[in-house]
């Protein structure tokens, strides 16, 4: 079984608005505020030529910037302390990414599912709870992406199994579970 890639779909991307319908992934979650002035200032930093390149813009700026760090649980995580800390887990590049793109006026979620892990994370055969985000680009829809890996915009593999998306009315549970 082979991964479905949407580079063909982000040759198709246009300027037009999102429709209302993805409206609600513009705005603040727990954890995650849009305007923040922090977001905003690095935001304005990254933004590209178009809605694509201001998304490549974000990953390489994670990529180069932030660095993987188990976090003990009620370390008060959130995009703020991510950035000052330049370290977090798979839900923290999530929430900076989201809040980065949704700063930019691109709408954007996270995604929790399960990952086949690298080998030696766990014992061969088991899964891995994994957070990802999704960002919706006008002309294309949702395009998946992993915030810990540029090069997975618009593919991830077909060890990534999406369980769902967190929309604004189930943030709360996200953040009881997530931003603890």
């Amino acid at each position: 079984m082979r991964a479905r890639p949407f580079t063909t779909e982000l040759n198709h991307v246009t300027a037009a608005p999102p429709p209302a319908e993805v409206a609600p992934y513009l705005g603040p979650t727990p954890g995650i505020d849009p305007a923040s002035p922090t977001v905003r200032a690095l935001a304005t930093t990254l933004r590209g030529s178009d809605s694509l390149a201001s998304v490549r813009s974000i990953l390489r700026w994670l990529k180069a910037n932030l660095r993987y760090e188990l976090l003990p649980a009620g370390n008060g995580r959130t995009v703020e302390r991510t950035l000052e800390k330049r370290a977090g887990e798979c839900g923290c590049y999530a929430a900076l990414f989201t809040a980065l793109c949704r700063a930019l006026g691109l709408p954007a979620r996270e995604v929790w599912g399960v990952v086949k892990p690298a080998p030696g994370f766990l014992p061969p055969g088991l899964l891995s709870g994994h957070v990802w985000s999704e960002v919706y680009l006008s002309g294309v829809g949702w395009i998946p992406l992993d915030p810990q890996d540029p090069a997975s915009l618009g593919f991830l593999g077909t060890g990534s199994i999406r369980l769902c998306h967190y929309t604004p009315s189930s943030a709360a549970t996200w953040a009881a579970t997530v931003w603890r």
